[in-house]
């Protein structure tokens, strides 16, 4: 992938983009000047809800992955949690989330790279991550086709110490979106933070295999991952860790291919450099 080139004249200001910022060759990341890709100082965020990211490894060879489909659709339904949970459906692995017939393939490289990070070779699906949190040293990988409600309790039941937003629109003039994300320290942070951005899409037909052994070719799939903007582990967060610290960024990028707009939300969240914990996850539709 090409980097962000901006190009700086007395008069004007010529932004050429790229689909993902990726690390230099001493795996650091480029903070590009100008609008695009720069971090700088923003006012404190007027929301500081403590937010969940259901992160749910699919696939439509899955049997079981329609009753975690069903679950999580219950839990993001409810009013308690409708604002407070962001689900994504990440399809990977050869055994589980290959297509079925003509069935688009909505595996991602992305996806495939966190399915083996964070389950290795032993690969069972549906599974649930929340805010990447561990047990112990291990992730805390939930199966998805009963009520996890408690889980979620538990994450939310604890003050924010990071919170995000994220908003994003077409930019005509650069035919691009054009996606901002805020970032405010709640509390003192003594950890690298990243911040990752991705695309997921709703309303997606494709061959599901179900629970008693048959075939859905109509199988309605939601929330999937569709590609990132960012680096699959993020890029760093440029600011002082202290409490009150504000800052945001502005990303330019073309939606993957085939993704419908109207059917588009962008996701972000931040995360511990190091452990890959979430702090705090945001979302949005594409303006």
């Amino acid at each position: 992938m090409k980097k962000i080139l901006i190009l700086v004249s007395s008069l004007l200001f010529f932004f050429a983009s790229c689909d993902k910022i990726e690390p230099s060759e001493d795996g650091t990341y480029t903070v590009y000047s100008g609008a695009v890709g720069e971090w700088e100082d923003c006012s404190a965020l007027s929301d500081h809800t403590h937010r969940v990211w259901i992160e749910k490894y699919t696939g439509p060879r899955c049997t079981n992955c329609p009753d975690a489909d069903a679950v999580i659709h219950d839990i993001i339904s409810q009013s308690q949690y409708s604002d407070k949970v962001v689900a994504t459906a990440i399809h990977a692995s050869a055994v589980f989330g290959y297509p079925i017939g003509e069935s688009p393939d909505l595996r991602t490289d992305e996806g495939e790279a966190w399915s083996q990070f964070f389950f290795g070779n032993a690969v069972s699906y549906p599974s649930v991550l929340l805010n990447r949190q561990k047990n112990g040293s291990t992730y805390n990988i939930i199966s998805p086709t009963a009520p996890f409600t408690t889980d979620i309790d538990n994450i939310l039941g604890t003050p924010a110490n990071v919170a995000v937003s994220v908003e994003a629109h077409f930019d005509s003039q650069a035919s691009k979106i054009s996606i901002t994300s805020s970032v405010e320290l709640l509390n003192n942070i003594s950890d690298d933070l990243t911040l990752t951005v991705l695309f997921i899409e709703d309303s997606l037909v494709a061959t599901q295999r179900m629970g008693d052994g048959t075939e859905n070719p109509n199988y309605v799939h939601n929330h999937v991952l569709r590609g990132l903007v960012t680096d699959k582990w993020g890029f760093d967060v440029d600011c002082d860790r202290t409490a009150g610290t504000a800052r945001k960024v502005t990303l330019r990028t073309d939606l993957p291919e085939g993704v419908r707009q109207e059917k588009c939300q962008v996701v972000a969240f931040i995360s511990d450099k190091s452990t890959r914990t979430i702090y705090n996850v945001a979302t949005c539709p594409i303006e």
